[in-house]
């Protein structure tokens, strides 16, 4: 077996240092996290996806030292303790490491909408959580990206743990980016947006200051989802609109969306999704206390001990009585106005409000663009990820990069263009001034040049059919996404929304009816989705190593056409069910072919890689 140089390569029964690896727990773009055992106690071991070095432009060295060392200055019964920090397999050079206590059990936003749990146990459970945040404030530190996935409901006792610290802020620590911290786009507090779209963005150094008031605005976030089932605003928006309504929106009062929800705790929601960080509680403690004193006296009451009824899936609440966000242009519509102010008239409330119009909406997509390119460093919220049950949160990766090496890619975009794509992911960017770079180039030859003997060796392993015109090249299906039409549904080969991020598909390595899973990342452009396959689940359910890229069915490229790319008649699309949100696009069908890495010397289909820029000239 050929010794693991890379964390993706990690498989159950190796070790880092002297933990020895069970299972994977989760896995993101930043991080992978591992069930580990040690003279037989259970940990987490969560290693970065980069390894220390200079030229590491995302710094994820430096925020896996800042979490784990972020967790051994804060020593509470709500963190989980750090036993262990490293790097692996080079001491010096390595992948960062660190290894806690591994706490089986479920997300707070998870276990709060079980349909069992009460306001009356939530409640005290998040008071319980604030308890480390406001140790944390006390300190000078903010966590950044706190929400409900960032909270850990033990299993048995529902004791829970405030986790993912890697957009901590650490006092007088070396600044590890320039304009915002890594952190969540849909939990970001108004003052965030005001960052972007104000002068100061566009100084050379500028940083949005890490204040707890923006902590306190994400515990409005939690209380809002668990209230009614809902973010205060929906993710899935275009980015213009997504910011716009956080900029100028007032939520939608929670009792609308569930009107059995305790109207205490809606008021107090509201007021800390305030767009103004001075009309928010002045702290995490003040906030703490209030929950504590509702709990207190009305915890009996029925609203209190009844778990609530939240309402089926749906949009995402957006319009208040008071504003708008137009689903079509992306702008806050402003209410209409009784009487004018004194001095106003119907022309200077006419022009206001195009001046806002076009700073939310152009700027949204223009001045902030442009702001991005040159100040920002933050995050993609919406990457899929395998997540276990006792998993810690792991970091999405930039959408623009996830694959597993860091030197994947052979021609990376502008420092600029980089940022934006780590913020709203491919296709929002090419909107704001990258579409005419290129864009993504996945070196997806080498990395299977550079494949090695053991994941070579698999397919003879799993006796794959290896003869023909193209060996090693198999009919795959995709496994998951969302349906994109309303006529054929993904498993009669309709249209479907792929993410990127992990990605699974089904595998026809033989001339009969028999597959196999496989398991990869995606990363996708407005034209393409190129994926790498790292893994094979063979018939007795174990999991071996491959690599295997995805291959056009009609082109014989690395990289499936997207249908901004080549339209298929046959594949009606539903405009209403198609995923606007960052990182999606739509595929016209869920099959494509997977080349699988052979052994040394082996006879081998000739693919070359796909231009990501690119539309397909197919005759229909």
């Amino acid at each position: 077996m050929s010794e693991a140089i890379h964390p993706n390569q990690l498989r159950p029964g190796d070790h880092i240092r002297e933990y020895r690896l069970v299972r994977r727990l989760g896995t993101g773009g930043f991080a992978i996290v591992f069930l580990a055992e040690y003279r037989g106690q259970s940990y987490a071991v969560k290693v970065a996806l980069q390894p220390a070095s200079d030229d590491d432009g995302d710094h994820l060295d430096g925020w896996m030292r800042r979490e784990a060392v972020s967790l051994e200055h804060l020593s509470h019964p709500n963190l989980l303790p750090v036993h262990e920090l490293g790097r692996w397999p080079q001491p010096r050079t390595g992948y960062s490491f660190y290894v806690t206590d591994h706490v089986p059990g479920t997300t707070f936003g998870d276990w709060s909408q079980t349909g069992s749990i009460t306001p009356f146990q939530w409640v005290g459970v998040l008071c319980e959580v604030l308890r480390p945040l406001e140790a944390m404030h006390e300190r000078g530190m903010c966590h950044r990206d706190l929400k409900s996935e960032n909270i850990l409901v033990r299993e048995g006792d529902d004791w829970p743990f405030l986790i993912d610290f890697g957009a901590v802020h650490l006092p007088c620590a070396r600044p590890l980016t320039e304009g915002l911290a890594p952190g969540t786009i849909y939990c970001q507090p108004p003052e965030t947006v005001r960052f972007l779209v104000g002068k100061a963005v566009l100084e050379k150094g500028a940083r949005f200051e890490a204040r707890p008031s923006a902590d306190i605005y994400a515990v409005g976030v939690i209380l809002y989802e668990a209230l009614t089932g809902h973010h205060p605003f929906d993710p899935k928006l275009p980015l213009a609109q997504l910011l716009s309504a956080i900029l100028t929106v007032p939520p939608a009062d929670p009792r609308r969306l569930n009107p059995e929800a305790p109207a205490s705790l809606c008021d107090l929601t509201l007021r800390l999704l305030s767009k103004e960080p001075s009309q928010r509680p002045p702290s995490v403690r003040v906030v703490r206390e209030e929950l504590e004193r509702l709990r207190q006296t009305e915890g009996k009451t029925p609203t209190w001990r009844a778990p609530l009824i939240l309402a089926a899936e749906k949009a995402e609440p957006m319009e208040d009585s008071r504003a708008l966000v137009s689903t079509h242009t992306g702008v806050a519509q402003m209410p209409r106005e009784e009487s004018a102010p004194t001095g106003a008239t119907p022309r200077t409330r006419h022009r206001r409000r195009g001046i806002l119009t076009w700073a939310l909406g152009m700027g949204l997509l223009g001045l902030i663009g442009w702001g991005l390119l040159h100040r920002v460093e933050t995050t993609a919220p919406t990457l899929p990820m395998r997540l276990e049950q006792g998993a810690h949160s792991v970091q999405s990766r930039p959408t623009h990069e996830p694959f597993s090496s860091h030197d994947l890619l052979t021609e990376t975009p502008t420092s600029g263009c980089s940022r934006i794509q780590i913020l709203v992911g491919l296709t929002v960017a090419q909107l704001v001034g990258c579409a005419t770079a290129p864009t993504v180039r996945p070196d997806l030859v080498s990395y299977l040049q550079r494949c090695p003997a053991e994941a070579r060796a698999t397919p003879e392993k799993l006796g794959f059919h290896t003869t023909g015109p193209t060996p090693y090249l198999y009919g795959s299906y995709i496994r998951g996404g969302t349906s994109a039409s309303s006529e054929i549904p993904i498993d009669q080969g309709g249209p479907l929304n792929l993410k990127a991020g992990p990605v699974s598909a089904t595998v026809h390595p033989h001339n009969d009816r028999r597959t196999y899973l496989i398991e990869g990342m995606a990363v996708t452009t407005k034209m393409r989705v190129y994926i790498q396959f790292d893994r094979i689940q063979a018939s007795d359910g174990t999991w071996l190593p491959i690599c295997g890229t995805a291959v056009s069915t009609a082109e014989n490229v690395y990289g499936i056409p997207t249908r901004e790319a080549v339209v298929f008649p046959a594949s009606p699309v539903d405009p209403a069910k198609v995923d606007h949100s960052p990182g999606s696009v739509v595929l016209n069908d869920p099959q494509f072919m997977t080349f699988i890495e052979p052994p040394e010397g082996a006879r081998r289909a000739k693919i070359e890689v796909a231009d990501p820029d690119a539309k397909v000239d197919l005759e229909f």
